[in-house]
């Protein structure tokens, strides 16, 4: 993941979105570096979404209130569309 957008960031695209779908857990290796990920994305004027969340994933994003600092969307699509609408009226962007 560091690689993918370490070359998103040298192209400065700041916005991500991480298709977790395939991921049926997560450790706390994860969660610290999708923290880190956010902080920096932030940092950078960007933002993350996350889709496909389910399952135990699902359940370790709300245990850990992780889904009320990353936006979790059902589809690509609706990330998208989040992101369009948040630089549209940015104040209302995580």
């Amino acid at each position: 993941m560091r690689q993918v957008l370490t070359v998103a960031f040298l192209s400065r695209q700041y916005n991500s979105i991480l298709e977790l779908s395939a991921c049926l857990m997560i450790d706390s290796y994860f969660i610290g570096l999708l923290i880190s990920t956010y902080r920096e994305v932030k940092e950078l004027g960007g933002n993350l979404k996350c889709v496909g969340v389910s399952g135990q994933v699902s359940h370790a994003f709300e245990v850990i209130r992780l889904n009320q600092v990353i936006d979790v969307c059902e589809t690509i699509d609706e990330a998208i569309a989040l992101f369009v609408e948040q630089e549209k009226s940015p104040s209302k962007g995580n």
